[in-house]
């Protein structure tokens, strides 16, 4: 879950990792940018966006209370080696779709996971990156077997991880209720967009990179009161399923 807080603190909107990345992939499906890159690349991209959350599926089916603090538990607030079963989930999910995706999916996680001992006691870590390096090298190759034309390489891919992580972060910054005051970010193609929060769920991003003059998105969220819970129970109680009409405009 991503959790955002509203009503200047007195609530939380929870967002789930699927429905933030599906917004990643209506922003990448209409990045002008990306209009002219060759069709198939472009295609696998898409779907990795969209895709590459699938793995929490099933631990956002509703949220989940961190009775340490009381708190909805967010995305970044997972137990020691959770995050790489949910992840490994997510990397299976894109295999399905073909080298490509597996290939951006897992080098997106293998890009988060840094190797430091000290926050690795079990190992488990190492082990995630040494399984997933492996079979990056098996899904590039596969990849490559499939363009008879150039063979694919390696550069190309990892460009089009620098795609998926943007696209991921801008869908992010949005879900987490960020862009007050405007938020700069550099594209993949070394330009800069802005984004700025307009409204509750309205922003504007320039310069015009979109295809289209604004996306209107629907997305599923869960609001809390935002307190203390004593018990899973009592949160879920409390929590309420709401679409959120999300507005993201092109602007000058």
């Amino acid at each position: 879950m991503i959790r955002r807080e509203m009503d200047e603190g007195a609530a939380w909107c929870l967002v789930p990792q699927i429905d933030h990345a599906h917004l990643a992939a209506e922003i990448a499906a209409h990045w002008r940018p990306l209009q002219n890159e060759e069709p198939a690349i472009r295609a696998d991209l898409i779907a990795a966006v969209q895709h590459h959350d699938d793995g929490w599926c099933d631990f956002d089916a509703t949220a989940q209370l961190d009775p340490a603090v009381g708190s909805p538990i967010a995305f970044y607030e997972l137990p020691y080696g959770q995050d790489n079963q949910i992840w490994a989930r997510s990397i299976r999910a894109a295999e399905e779709l073909g080298p490509l995706p597996a290939y951006l999916v897992a080098r997106h996680f293998l890009r988060l996971r840094p190797l430091d001992p000290e926050a690795d006691p079990d190992g488990l870590n190492a082990e995630f990156v040494e399984q997933f390096e492996s079979e990056c090298e098996r899904w590039l190759t596969d990849w490559a077997a499939l363009r008879a034309e150039d063979g694919g390489n390696r550069s190309l891919a990892e460009k089009t991880v620098d795609y998926l992580q943007f696209f991921d972060l801008l869908s992010l910054m949005i879900c987490l209720g960020r862009g007050m005051p405007p938020q700069s970010y550099e594209t993949p193609a070394a330009t800069q967009v802005s984004l700025q929060r307009r409204g509750l769920w309205e922003y504007h991003l320039s310069p015009i990179e979109l295809s289209r003059e604004k996306l209107e998105i629907e997305l599923s969220s869960y609001r809390l009161p935002a307190r203390n819970y004593s018990s899973d129970q009592e949160m879920k109680q409390e929590l309420v399923a709401e679409k959120v009409n999300l507005r993201l405009v092109s602007a000058e």
